[in-house]
């Protein structure tokens, strides 16, 4: 599975009670049926609230006065505060984030309708840029870095996996060795992702130069530690149309 997704996309967190609208009001919330299922089982102490304001045949949240049953006076979920986050149904866990799905691609995005999305999105100063990274590839950093302790790139990660498919396909259990040819340090952004995208969030990338370093326990390379004071020499922020008149500028012609 191949994801793509806009450089702004890991800025958004949810502000909550600060909003200055809700997201929980106005529109049916409906509830999918692994949610429904575990509201329907339930045993806590929420047993009662959840069995009550939950209707079963639309699969959706009751409202009262247009606004979701858990919705509180403060504009926060109750269902959150008594249960935490893996309570919450796949409509309120994503909101606002779109996922479109074909083909063995996953583009997500942020939808503008939630106020705090607009506003990262239209504040955006830099050119919007797009990541795209494979699935597997970060599974197998995670899987294993979380049972060795070894942080590989991106480049090892596809050949250590496509390594064990073979394994487990034909059997062979000879011993082989993989050349890693690549440094995490190249790629840390997408390998700190892989590891625990959560903890790394909005982080800058020399921040993550440093964290990776700490977890890892290899020093960072001297060419970049470089970087870290180096000039910036290239300013321009071209758009397409206008590379032809940019790249005669750079020639005097």
């Amino acid at each position: 599975m191949q994801i793509t997704f806009p450089s702004y996309y890991k800025k958004f967190s949810c502000i909550a009670d600060a909003c200055p609208d809700t997201c929980c009001a106005g529109w049916q919330i409906m509830i999918d049926d692994k949610s429904l299922s575990k509201y329907r089982h339930f045993q806590g102490s929420f047993r009662n609230r959840l069995h009550n304001d939950i209707n079963w045949k639309e699969h959706a949240f009751r409202q009262y006065g247009h606004r979701c049953a858990f919705l509180n006076e403060e504009n926060l979920c109750d269902m959150y505060i008594e249960s935490g986050s893996g309570m919450l149904c796949d409509t309120c866990r994503r909101y606002p984030r779109h996922i479109e799905e074909f083909e063995g691609m996953r583009e997500i995005s942020l939808s503008l309708s939630c106020p705090e999305a607009a506003r990262i999105i239209l504040s955006q100063k830099d050119p919007v840029t797009f990541r795209t990274f494979e699935k597997e590839t970060a599974e197998e950093i995670a899987e294993v870095y979380k049972k060795t302790g070894y942080i590989m790139d991106t480049h090892t990660a596809v050949a250590s996996r496509v390594y064990r498919k073979y394994v487990a396909e034909s059997g062979d259990q000879t011993k082989t060795v993989i050349a890693s040819t690549a440094s995490p340090y190249k790629f840390t952004r997408s390998v700190m992702d892989a590891i625990d995208a959560e903890k790394y969030k909005g982080m800058g990338d020399f921040e993550l130069v440093d964290a990776l370093s700490e977890l890892s326990g290899v020093k960072v390379p001297q060419a970049i530690e470089e970087i870290r004071t180096a000039p910036v020499l290239h300013k321009n922020v071209v758009e397409t149309e206008d590379m032809p008149k940019i790249v005669k500028q750079f020639l005097n012609i």
